[in-house]
């Protein structure tokens, strides 16, 4: 008797000591990706020669030429103009709407190219370090020189 009811102990404490552990699956529980907080490490973890400046949703999206109704949110940051750095986290309704804001991101980032190559041709060279990335519903991007340190940021928020 005294040995079934060790064993029983036993199997008892194996039990509560697996459900300690991690899952058999190997799978890990993925971080809810934040646009607030994805733009404001962007925004407060990286070096900016210019005055960088929040828009308000509607005035973003008319920079960007994005439809309102294709976005759940996001956060556009803009220099002065002095400088082409800029911010912008977007997270679509669907995947779909994201392939067209980025296509929209492309084309910001095009323009710009233009625009600074006859103001300021020295910033079309940091518009050249910029990224751009599309996870799911969401689309990143920014220009800054420090680009492996915002891939490194949107790594880190991703995973």
């Amino acid at each position: 008797m005294k040995k079934i009811f060790i064993l029983g102990l036993i199997c008892c404490m194996l039990g509560i000591l697996s459900g300690c552990g991690s899952k058999e699956d190997g799978s890990a529980e993925k971080k809810e990706l934040s646009v607030e907080e994805l733009s404001n490490r962007l925004f407060s973890e990286l070096t900016y020669e210019d005055s960088l400046s929040m828009l308000n949703n509607e005035v973003a999206l008319k920079y960007y030429g994005i439809d309102p109704e294709i976005v759940k949110s996001s956060a556009v940051y803009i220099s002065t103009g002095a400088t082409a750095e800029e911010i912008a986290v977007f997270e679509a309704v669907s995947n779909g709407d994201a392939d067209t804001i980025y296509e929209a991101c492309v084309k910001r980032k095009d323009t710009q190219i233009m625009s600074y190559s006859d103001y300021k041709p020295s910033e079309t060279s940091r518009l050249d370090h910029h990224v751009l990335r599309k996870s799911g519903r969401f689309v990143v991007f920014c220009v800054n020189y420090d680009d492996n340190e915002v891939n490194r940021i949107i790594d880190d928020v991703l995973d």
